[in-house]
């Protein structure tokens, strides 16, 4: 079976797996391979690799049912932007409960995506929650910056990891 690839060392053969788990599992009429499939893409969101983490997102996604959107709520706290993104494009339909939970208790990428799709479906206290939480990044980009600028001085291998450790973590924000 396919499940037994899952567990290979290497990321690619994972991604493969989950792909064709997501095609076979999102179209099948048997409930008890729809439900395996819907079990298995839930349990990849903690996978080291971040294609997989993508790729089984992705595939929640294609089953649009409350379960998988459930199921992506999860996602919603993954360290990954591009694993988020595809959370917050995927959840169809919207488990407004626990999206308004995220919102409030989540980190601050979690509420930050949670905040996004409530305000996407109309909710104005959510789009107040997204200006609130984008304040609360903006002193950190700032410092992140001045910090890079303060740096371009140097040319040295040291100032250049600094330059692209500070890099990395800008883009965690």
């Amino acid at each position: 079976t396919l499940i037994r690839y899952l567990g290979d060392p290497a990321p690619a053969v994972r991604l493969q797996a989950v792909s064709l788990i997501d095609v076979l599992a999102a179209q099948t009429q048997n409930a008890a391979t729809r439900a395996l499939g819907l079990k298995t893409l839930h349990d990849l969101l903690n996978d080291d690799s971040e294609s997989v983490r993508l790729a089984a997102v992705t595939g929640l996604g294609h089953f649009k049912t409350q379960e998988s959107s459930r199921a992506l709520v999860a996602a919603l706290e993954d360290s990954s932007f591009s694993v988020r993104r595809q959370a917050v494009r995927s959840m169809l339909p919207v488990p407004r409960r626990e999206i308004a939970r995220v919102m409030q208790t989540g980190s601050h990428h979690a509420a930050e995506s949670a905040a996004y799709i409530l305000a996407r479906e109309g909710n104005s206290a959510a789009a107040r929650r997204i200006i609130d939480l984008m304040q609360g990044i903006v002193p950190d980009i700032y410092r992140f910056h001045a910090r890079s600028l303060a740096l371009n001085e140097f040319k040295s291998s040291g100032a250049r990891l600094l330059r692209s450790v500070l890099k990395d973590e800008a883009d965690l924000l």
